[in-house]
């Protein structure tokens, strides 16, 4: 896969972790500090990401890998019947660059979706806990509207995330079924197609 589109998979997952992270921070000890990071520096920027960011969203996307090993692998198993048939092998045999490009944007949304399940449940909850903590004097009564806010968008957006996880790898899946039930169309026809040249010459002979 390119590493460019993994390096940027890795990044956008570990935004998404350190909001989440971020917020519990600044419901334990406050939002002042976060003044800090306002610092207009392009090279504090680069850096930031490239030693917290990207770690985190290696991290959040092994994690969430395996949790969702289970799910993955029923998909799997319910459209895949026979286990050698992989994506890896089915472009090694097609040399295909088009077909190596789609499978590459589908385990992408696979990855991103996937991240983003356990990123929204864990943002949905620092931000509860931060409103709990930090918001409930400038709320007042508010507070409790505020939190319902809170749990409904976030569990909206699990939701989302959840399906198009499930909707990506459900067609990942079949696209690696399609993919060898074509091969094995193209082998048959030619085998006919050998098959009847093999009978020609024999008739031809006799």
């Amino acid at each position: 896969m390119n590493t460019t589109a993994i390096v940027v998979e890795h990044l956008v997952i570990g935004i998404q972790t350190a909001l989440w992270v971020i917020l519990i921070i600044a419901a334990v000890y406050g939002y002042g500090w976060i003044d800090i990071l306002a610092v207009p520096s392009q090279i504090i920027t680069v850096l930031f990401m490239a030693l917290v960011f990207y770690p985190m969203g290696v991290f959040i996307d092994e994690f969430s890998d395996f949790c969702f090993k289970r799910w993955s692998l029923k998909i799997r198993r319910e459209n895949i019947v026979d286990d050698n048939q992989t994506a890896y092998r089915l472009l090694v045999v097609l040399k295909d660059p088009s077909t190596s490009r789609y499978f590459q944007y589908l385990r992408s949304r696979i990855r991103i979706a996937r991240s983003s399940v356990l990123n929204f449940f864990f943002l949905t909850s620092a931000a509860v806990f931060f409103t709990q903590r930090q918001l409930h004097v400038v709320l007042g009564n508010r507070v409790v509207g505020a939190i319902i806010l809170e749990l409904f968008a976030g569990s909206a957006m699990i939701l989302l995330a959840l399906f198009s996880w499930k909707r990506v790898s459900i067609t990942f899946a079949r696209r690696i079924k399609w993919g060898y039930d074509a091969l094995q169309y193209l082998k048959d026809k030619n085998d006919s197609k050998t098959s009847r040249q093999t009978g020609q010459v024999e008739e031809s002979g006799n």
